[in-house]
């Protein structure tokens, strides 16, 4: 009888021990497959911005058989150019001499004799760089006024600068990815979950974009740029 009792306790003890490890595997289960769920999204941020500098490159050119005159005549040219800018609206100090570049054609190693052109070239780089947007839009269309002058100018495309992006990162990056969380919450509440915390996240790089659609393959060219990031963020999702 005894023997009895002891072997009816013993299989009570193993039925509650099978029935509560039973229990925890199943309890298990189911944190496991709550700690396993979890929504990615991304979130988008947004900013159009007008460049804050520009650089408008004025090349001189002057040519002559005589190098001295060809230098006096870019030195006129010189003068006229800076006059024409200083009325367009710019300072002195923004109109700058970068480098000149005299070539002798006849000192070229494979010409000899007669080129047919003017033996010498001198090249004058002018450039000026200024926050001044509007006024280097408008002096790009004036330009012609240095022509009637005699002033040979390859005026080329100005490029323009933004330079205030780390001004704007933060707030860029909070909004980013406070529209991730918005994507997550309403996702959560689709599938009748609970949003957790955040398990990853991860910034994009910013990108500087042309405004302008006919600067398109020209970010540079374009005064109105706009500026994007991406957040990608995964939050952990849990059943309700």
């Amino acid at each position: 009888m005894r023997t009895a009792v002891i072997t009816l306790l013993s299989a009570s003890v193993f039925a509650a021990s099978v029935g509560f490890a039973g229990h925890a595997v199943q309890q298990g289960l189911k944190q496991f497959r709550q700690a396993d769920r979890y929504v990615t999204v991304k979130g988008l941020s947004e900013r159009d911005v007008v460049a804050d500098v520009a650089v408008w490159p004025l090349p001189i050119l002057a040519t002559g058989d005589d190098l001295a005159a060809v230098q006096a005549s870019i030195d006129d040219a010189t003068t006229k150019a800076r006059a024409f800018l200083i009325a367009q609206g710019f300072e002195d100090a923004e109109i700058k001499i970068q480098k000149t570049e005299v070539t002798d054609l006849l000192a070229q190693a494979y010409r000899s004799g007669d080129t047919g052109q003017a033996r010498y070239i001198i090249r004058q780089s002018l450039a000026v760089e200024t926050p001044k947007i509007a006024a280097v839009l408008a002096a790009q269309g004036k330009i012609g006024a240095l022509f009637k002058q005699g002033v040979v100018v390859d005026a080329a495309q100005a490029k323009y600068v933004y330079k205030g992006l780390n001004s704007i990162k933060p707030e860029m990056i909070a909004e980013a990815t406070e529209n991730a969380r918005q994507g997550a919450e309403q996702f959560a509440k689709d599938s009748q979950a609970t949003l957790g915390g955040i398990k990853t996240a991860s910034q994009g790089q910013f990108q500087i974009m042309p405004a302008d659609s006919e600067f398109q393959y020209d970010e540079g060219q374009s005064p109105n740029k706009k500026i994007r990031v991406v957040t990608t963020v995964q939050y952990d999702l849990f059943q309700k």
